[in-house]
C-alpha cells in the first residue's frame, strides 16, 4: 500500500492513465486493491499481454523493437512499462501500446501513450513526435501524434490527481458509472463518506 504522506511519491503510469477514464478505479489501484472478479475484458487483455511478455526484442529493417520496456520520469515522478518500444535507424524511440478489440478512440489509451513518450523523451533526451496503439482485434496500428496542447492537458490531470491524493478524501475520486468499468461491481458507497486515512487504518 502506498504512503499518501510522501511528497515525492512516484505514480504508476497505468494508474494515472486510468484516472482519465475512472477516478474511483484509479483510487482503488493506488490502494492496491485487487479486482478478482471474472471480467472478460480484463481476461482477454491479460492474455494478450502475457504473449507480449514472452518476447524480448525483434529486429526489423527499419530498426528494432524491445518489449516490456521499463520507463521513468524523475521530472514528472511517474514510472511504468511500455508494451513495446520501436527504435528507428537513428535509435530514436517510439512507444507502442497493445490493446484488445478493434480500433477505437479512448482517452485513457491516449493518456497512457503520452505519459510513456514523456518518460522516453526524458530518458533519451530526444523529442518524440508520435506513438502507436496496436489493436489486436483489428490487427492494425493507430498512429497518435503528440502535441504541445495534449501534453499540457496530461500535466494538468497529473497535477489534479496529486492534489486529490494530498487531500486524502475518497469523495474526491468520482466513479465513472460506466457499465464496463472493471471496478464498478466492487464499488462500496459506504466508502464515499470516509477519508483515506480511515480506510487504511480500518476505522
Amino acid at each position: 500500500m502506498i504512503s499518501f504522506e510522501e511528497e515525492n511519491l512516484y505514480l504508476p503510469i497505468k494508474t494515472v492513465a486510468e484516472y482519465f477514464f475512472c477516478e474511483r478505479a484509479a483510487f482503488y489501484m493506488l490502494m492496491n486493491w485487487e479486482n478478482n472478479l471474472e471480467n472478460p475484458f480484463l481476461y482477454k487483455g491479460s492474455q494478450d499481454h502475457r504473449a507480449i511478455e514472452k518476447m524480448s526484442y525483434k529486429h526489423r529493417s527499419a530498426g528494432k523493437i524491445t518489449y516490456r520496456q521499463p520507463v521513468i520520469s524523475d521530472k514528472l515522478r511517474i514510472f511504468g512499462f511500455c508494451d513495446a518500444v520501436e527504435f528507428n535507424k537513428e535509435n530514436n524511440p517510439r512507444p507502442i501500446e497493445y490493446k484488445t478489440g478493434r480500433i477505437r478512440e479512448n482517452r485513457m489509451h491516449r493518456a497512457q501513450l503520452y505519459l510513456q513518450a514523456m518518460c522516453l523523451e526524458e530518458m533519451h533526451g530526444v523529442a518524440i513526435p508520435s506513438g502507436q496503439i496496436y489493436f489486436t482485434g483489428s490487427r492494425a496500428r493507430r498512429l497518435i501524434k503528440f502535441s504541445k496542447r495534449g501534453k499540457e492537458l496530461i500535466l494538468d490531470k497529473l497535477s489534479e490527481l496529486r492534489d486529490k491524493i494530498a487531500r486524502a478524501d475518497i469523495r474526491d475520486f468520482r466513479p465513472c458509472g460506466h457499465p464496463l468499468c472493471s471496478y464498478a461491481a466492487i464499488d462500496d458507497p459506504v466508502l464515499y463518506r470516509r477519508p483515506i486515512s480511515h480506510v487504511i487504518s480500518g476505522g
